[in-house]
């Protein structure tokens, strides 16, 4: 008995010596789920309270307005949404509190759990307005434009926001979003002409009464730095779109390639004055291929034949020695108004009038008007170029002005 009870004194004893280290991490431990207790409900209340105000204004069936603000100057006809502002006041106060927290990590799970999905919220909330207009260059672009504004205002404010680095990855998807809002902006215009295409042989104005309106519209309810991206990325899409159209199309009258050539030209450049204006006649440069073809078909028959055979000597000689064959041709194109254009491309356009048709370099041999001109061209060299056209093949006419010329065909062409 006096054992057992010397053996339980001792257990006693050592529990109560044991207490003290006991109660010190207990007390340790609690302060750490303390800590990150206070960082959860910290995170979470303002969380809620952010994202709660958010979801408020993107719930909205109509979006409250406010004239935009340039520099303290007013942007025009230019709108944004109040959502963009909303979204600077919450950010502003979220980085206030954050300053609360003593550690950067803190302060990055703080961002990532408030400010990131207030911004995921916002820009899922602008997708879903996109994505719910028929037309974007309806009812005078507004919802759109408003929209991109709003995208610009956003971004604009997160470029200078100093927690931003604790979510770049959701910032990068808003740049993304605002981008792709400009480049679906451009891409309508260019659909707006793809639907009329058939009608530029055939009526006249047709840009100054498809993209000339929303191009002027457009450039009242964007800031200048927008409306800039856009007209760029129109101007390249157009031109791709008429350069390409031109090259597959036909004129089987004289009248249907003058009209292309009016449309495509002085209608188009008069369509495109709003775009002019921020880009100035250097940003319009995608389009001088297209004009350098409009030019060639809006030539007189006369000076277009003159400068057809001008171009198919060129051909014929195109591999003679040196380049000085290659100054004749570029001065008759510079002279006709062609700048870019080369004398290959000049004669595939000039092969698609009527009164010209067969003059592409591919189906130069082989017809009797280019044996007759080569026997013009080479009257001494070839002097009986005349009589092999009633009696000789083409096979020994190739021979004849082989032999008699020492240059080689290749592909029908010297």
């Amino acid at each position: 008995a006096s054992s057992a009870n010397r053996l339980a004194s001792s257990a006693a004893a050592g529990m109560v010596a044991s207490s003290p280290l006991a109660d010190v991490l207990a007390a340790e431990s609690s302060d750490e789920e303390e800590t990150t207790g206070f960082l959860d409900v910290w995170a979470s209340a303002d969380a809620d309270f952010v994202c709660g105000r958010l979801s408020e204004a993107t719930a909205s069936k109509v979006w409250q307005t406010k004239p935009l603000r340039l520099g303290g100057a007013s942007g025009g006809e230019a709108k944004v949404a109040e959502i963009a502002s909303l979204v600077a006041d919450l950010f502003e106060v979220s980085r206030v509190r954050s300053q609360c927290l003593a550690s950067k990590t803190a302060r990055a799970i703080y961002c990532t759990r408030v400010l990131e999905t207030g911004l995921q919220q916002v820009t899922a909330g602008v997708k879903a307005r996109w994505n719910a207009i028929s037309d974007i260059l309806s009812e005078e672009c507004r919802e759109a434009a408003v929209l991109s504004e709003t995208m610009e205002e956003i971004c604009r404010f997160l470029d200078g926001f100093p927690l931003a680095e604790h979510f770049s990855l959701e910032v990068d998807s808003a740049n993304a979003l605002r981008l792709n809002i400009l480049a679906k902006l451009a891409e309508g215009l260019s659909d707006l002409v793809a639907k009329y295409l058939r009608r530029l042989e055939s009526e006249a104005c047709v840009f100054s009464f498809t993209i000339a309106p929303p191009l002027v519209t457009l450039s009242r309810r964007l800031r200048p730095s927008s409306f800039r991206a856009v007209a760029q990325q129109a101007v390249a899409k157009l031109a791709s779109l008429l350069t390409q159209h031109l090259r597959r199309q036909g004129f089987p009258a004289e009248s249907a390639a003058s009209l292309f050539a009016g449309n495509c030209d002085a209608d188009l450049r008069g369509a495109l004055s709003a775009a002019t204006a921020v880009l100035g006649e250097s940003g319009l440069s995608p389009l001088q291929a297209l004009w350098d073809g409009c030019a060639l078909l809006a030539l007189p028959s006369a000076e277009a034949e003159a400068l057809l055979a001008t171009l198919r000597r060129a051909e014929r000689c195109s591999l003679s020695y040196g380049d000085s064959m290659l100054t004749e041709p570029r001065e008759a194109l510079v002279a006709a108004g062609v700048r870019e254009l080369s004398a290959k491309e000049a004669l595939e356009v000039l092969s698609k009038r009527s009164s010209l048709a067969g003059a592409s370099p591919q189906d130069m041999f082989g017809t009797a008007r280019y044996i007759q001109s080569l026997h013009t061209d080479y009257a001494g060299l070839l002097p009986d170029a005349k009589a092999m056209l009633g009696g000789l093949d083409y096979a020994s006419l190739q021979q004849e002005a082989k032999s008699k010329l020492g240059l080689g065909f290749m592909s029908g062409r010297f």
